[in-house]
């Protein structure tokens, strides 16, 4: 059975480089 989501640990750090490529284009 492949795993289809990621975990939390894994959501957070994408969520919190995302928000820093967006600050630092803004």
């Amino acid at each position: 059975m492949a795993k289809s989501y990621v975990t939390s640990g894994e959501a957070a750090r994408i969520l919190g480089v995302c928000d820093r490529t967006l600050r630092y284009w803004e």
